[in-house]
Order: structure tokens, then C-alpha cells, then sequence
């Protein structure tokens, strides 16, 4: 039986893997390791939550086309949508997560001899990582369960808070660069916001 939320689970799966793979090759922090300790147990409560939900939950429960919104309402075009949505995020943020190779880190956290780096979907938007987890979140929301607009709301609270931090230390790190590159690109969507 094809399952549009297994298969959004897999996508969240696969972004999951890829983070904490690529977690290890990152550079050395130079401040707020603190900050950082707290935001990794953060992150792997989410990841356990995610874990659970799509072993247990989704497991018994969407498979069977029981309980969920996704699964029983919808026709297989808005299925299909979220299934594109959710895919179309999770590979703008490993796209993104790519291109930043060992520059990556957890939010807000300074990395040492950083460089700013402004090709691939950084050339068009200044966090794309950000709009690739938002997206991929609408997409769960439209093929899993209404239940996923809770996460959908945490992450854009999350990320319209943490963005400006951001920008702020690249601005301080890159004076004379990050101006000009903050002008020709947009926060989350291309030629929009």
C-alpha cells in the first residue's frame, strides 16, 4: 500500500541522517558552546520525537489509513503536493547544508575562520536552510496531519528570531561583504521575502 506520510517520514529521515553525519565535519566554535550544548539537546529531543512519531504512530496508525488528516480526507493531488512540498524542502536544506560544508553550525553559533558563502541557493537566498525546514514542515502538514502546523509555527518563530542574530555576527564578520550580498538576495524566498 503506497503511503504518502511513510514516505514524508522517509524525507525527515534522510534530513535527519544527513545533519547529524555532517555535524562532525563542521569547524571548531569559538563562543557560545554553551548555547550550543543546549541547542544540540534540543535538537535530538525533536529528532527522538520524530523517531517515535513515524515508527510508532505513523507506523500503526497512517499505514492503516486510520485517525489523520492526510491520510483520509485528502485526494492524491493535495497528497501529492505535500509529498513535492515536503521533498522540495528537505532538498533545499541538504542543497544549502552542502554548500556550507564545514561553515555549518547550529544557530547562532560562530564558527572559527568562517567564510561567507554565497553560491548555490545562497546565491539567491540568505538562509535557505531555514525555508527548506519551513517548506518541508508545510508539506507534512498538508500530507501527515493538521497536527504538524504546532511544528510549522515553532520553526518560523524559531528561525525569524534567530536569522537577524545571524546576520548580525556575518554582518561583524564581514564588513565590506556581507552589505552588498544582503542587498542582492532575499531572507527565505527568492525575489519575495
Amino acid at each position: 500500500m503506497f503511503s504518502y506520510a511513510a514516505l514524508t517520514g522517509y524525507c525527515w529521515i534522510v534530513f535527519l541522517l544527513v545533519w547529524f553525519v555532517s555535524a562532525f565535519t563542521a569547524k571548531k566554535s569559538v563562543r557560545n558552546t554553551r548555547l550550543q550544548r543546549s541547542l544540540a539537546i534540543r535538537y535530538l529531543i525533536v529528532a527522538i520525537f520524530i523517531f517515535i512519531y513515524f515508527r510508532f504512530y505513523a507506523g500503526e496508525h497512517v499505514l492503516n489509513g486510520v485517525g489523520h488528516y492526510g491520510s483520509t480526507t485528502s485526494g492524491p493531488f493535495i497528497l501529492t503536493f505535500g509529498l513535492i512540498l515536503c521533498a522540495a524542502g528537505i532538498a533545499l536544506a541538504i542543497w544549502a547544508r552542502v554548500y556550507l560544508g564545514r561553515n555549518w553550525g547550529m544557530p547562532m553559533t560562530q564558527r572559527e575562520h568562517p567564510e561567507l558563502v554565497t553560491t548555490g541557493p545562497y546565491a539567491y537566498i540568505r538562509h535557505p536552510i531555514y525555508a527548506g525546514v519551513i517548506l518541508a514542515a508545510i508539506g507534512s502538514t498538508i500530507t501527515i496531519d493538521v497536527l504538524w502546523f504546532i511544528p510549522l509555527l515553532i520553526y518560523c518563530a524559531y528561525f525569524f528570531y534567530s536569522a537577524p542574530i545571524e546576520e548580525r555576527h556575518m554582518a561583524e564578520r564581514f564588513p565590506n561583504e556581507y552589505p552588498a550580498y544582503k542587498s542582492r538576495t532575499k531572507m527565505l524566498i527568492p525575489f519575495v521575502l
